[in-house]
C-alpha cells in the first residue's frame, strides 16, 4: 500500500467517524451538546481542512516530479 493510498483510507475512516458523531447528535437534543464536544468538532473539522490542503500540495508536488525528466546531481553529471 503506497502513502496515497494509507492517507485516503484514513481520510475516510476520520469522514465516518464524523458522519457517526453527527449521526448521534441528531439523535440527542441540542441541548445535551456540551461546548468541548462543539469545539472537538470544529478542532477536528479545520485539522480535516488543513490535511486535504496537504493532501493536495503533495499530489501536485508528486505530479509535477513525474512531468519532468529527472535530474541528474552535478557529482554524477558527465562533464
Amino acid at each position: 500500500m503506497g502513502p496515497f493510498e494509507f492517507v485516503l483510507i484514513l481520510v475516510v475512516i476520520i469522514m465516518l467517524f464524523i458522519y457517526k458523531m453527527a449521526k448521534l447528535g441528531v439523535q440527542r437534543s441540542s441541548k445535551e451538546f456540551a461546548d468541548d464536544d462543539v469545539s472537538f468538532m470544529q478542532n477536528l473539522n479545520s485539522s480535516l481542512v488543513r490535511m486535504e490542503r496537504r493532501i493536495e500540495a503533495l499530489e501536485t508536488i508528486l505530479m509535477d516530479r513525474l512531468d519532468r525528466p529527472p535530474s541528474i546531481p552535478r557529482e554524477h553529471a558527465e562533464t
